[in-house]
């Protein structure tokens, strides 16, 4: 039987069932005031504006796939990019825009090879070759991991994944279909993401905007904590199947090395 904890997740869908429904609504979002510094197709890049910097290495934000690029920045008191910026920090945003049916030929290797290195490597020369902290959440973090892993010539200095699974066999949802795929000798997932990925834009944007777990309920497999790696000296080992290692620190548990 899976091992799903229900009860949070129930009480947090009713919640938001009865806000929709009789209270307020959602709230509107309010961004925080940001410059287009590069603009290009799914990897514009955004500055937010700050009164001044500590002079330390500047930080990107890398959003996952099926999130708006301002799930960074909803509102003031739950902004990232505004705390980074109110902090000193020089913050800055990729956004990968608006997707639609034509786009339906890009994978990962589009965000791995181009769209994050691109933005990784202006940011680095903006602040004079300094080293970039990349924060990632949820597939943004993947996908800044790979990049980090196998581009050991970019100018990373860190990168932290938040809410991103480390290990995909510890994902509840998926472990009963990796189960049969020992037998089927087929990803039995693939070929629905590939249908997904064929649909058109109205399709896919309905197939994803299922409800979803809280932010502060991090789903089965998702690590709550930070996954921070310092720039990787070696890629990807197709002999070995291995990626350089990156420390994981869960909250009230001692950090550990772990392949990212």
């Amino acid at each position: 039987m899976l091992d799903i904890a229900w009860n949070p997740t129930l009480n947090t869908l009713t919640r938001n069932a009865w806000r929709l429904s009789f209270g307020g609504g959602i709230a509107p979002v309010q961004r925080t005031p940001s410059t287009r510094i590069r603009e290009a197709p799914h990897q514009d890049l955004y500055r937010f504006d700050s009164t001044e910097t500590d002079g330390g290495r500047p930080v990107l934000l890398v959003p996952p796939l099926a999130a708006p690029a301002h799930c960074f920045d909803l509102r003031p008191g739950q902004s990232l990019a505004a705390h980074l910026a109110g902090s000193g920090k020089a913050a800055y945003l990729v956004d990968y825009g608006t997707m639609g049916y034509s786009d339906r030929g890009l994978g990962f290797e589009d965000w791995i090879d181009d769209f994050i290195p691109a933005a990784v490597e202006r940011v680095s020369r903006l602040h004079g070759g300094a080293p970039v902290d990349l924060i990632g959440w949820s597939l943004g973090g993947t996908m800044s991991l790979l990049t980090a892993a196998g581009r050991n010539y970019l100018p990373i200095g860190s990168v932290t994944a938040i809410g991103t699974p480390i290990d995909y066999e510890s994902v509840t949802m998926i472990a009963p279909l990796r189960m049969v795929g020992r037998f089927t000798g087929d990803r039995p997932l693939t070929p629905r993401l590939r249908r997904w990925a064929d649909s058109p834009r109205r399709w896919s944007r309905r197939a994803t905007a299922s409800p979803r777990f809280s932010a502060s309920s991090p789903s089965r497999g998702s690590s709550p904590g930070t996954c921070t790696t310092p720039r990787p000296s070696r890629a990807w080992s197709p002999s070995t199947g291995s990626w350089p290692t990156c420390r994981v620190i869960r909250p009230g548990s001692s950090a550990r090395s772990a392949p990212s």
